[in-house]
């Protein structure tokens, strides 16, 4: 898993996204480029097959939504618990990709959907969290015997966060549905830095505090990220505008 955490207008989406294309894309895209070009390396080195799903929703006022829905404004989606998966999007559509042009429409596609508002700070404020996530199924044959070959089937899953950027309220200006937006906004984040707070504290073997993951969407979608054989990286971005100090 992989977020990029930072004040409002100081450059996340660019860091997650970029122009898309050209020498300054962003992370996702370069991601992509680098991912299948290992998988086209693999399948020439041994017996395999791969297979990407990418799936593309948002986290609006803790409200979940497919962002590569058929249709433009779909019905709110549920965040559960399997046995098997852990958390999961329950009815987020997943779609194969096979190159970097095929992330990249499926990007483009859901862009135009995602809620964005003009603030003080902002003229393009993300007003909800961003999600990309990447399936991948990779299926290894390997010789058992003279006569029998056995099927290994290996799965990870990357999740990119393009996160929602932390508000003063006084300085955005914002009111009315914008302020509701803010305030759902700041508490999803301040829940994910009191998980972060009690995962380092678990670890570094102090009084053990559960992780409150239920008290945010955005904690709860990404609980499998957080533990375990994962690994999590944050991107800090940070604005050189005069009134971003404090």
């Amino acid at each position: 898993c992989l977020l990029a955490y930072g004040q409002t207008g100081s450059g996340k989406t660019y860091t997650m996204m970029g122009p898309l294309t050209g020498a300054e894309v962003g992370i996702i895209p370069r991601l992509c480029a680098h991912l299948f070009a290992m998988v086209n390396a693999l399948k020439q080195m041994r017996p395999c097959t791969f297979k990407v799903e990418a799936m593309y929703c948002e986290i609006y006022n803790e409200k979940v939504r497919d962002l590569l829905a058929p249709k433009r404004g779909g019905k709110e989606l549920r965040i559960r618990q399997s046995a098997k998966e852990g958390t999961l999007v329950e009815g987020l559509s997943s779609h194969i990709v096979q190159s970097v042009d095929g992330v990249i429409k499926l990007i483009e596609r859901g862009n135009e959907r995602r809620a964005t508002a003009a603030t003080d700070l902002n003229d393009t404020s993300s007003r909800s969290h961003a999600v990309f996530t990447l399936n991948v199924t990779q299926v290894k044959l390997q010789s058992k015997s003279a006569e029998e070959v056995q099927m290994k089937e290996f799965r990870s899953r990357i999740h990119l966060v393009d996160l929602a950027g932390s508000e003063r309220i006084k300085l955005s200006g914002v009111k009315g549905q914008q302020l509701e937006e803010a305030k759902k906004i700041n508490l999803s984040l301040t829940t994910l830095g009191r998980v972060i707070e009690a995962l380092v504290s678990a670890n570094g073997g102090k009084q053990v505090v559960e992780a409150p993951y239920r008290e945010s969407a955005l904690t709860w979608m990404l609980r499998n990220s957080f533990g375990g054989n994962s690994k999590t990286i944050m991107v800090a971005t940070i604005s050189p505008a005069a009134n971003s100090f404090d």
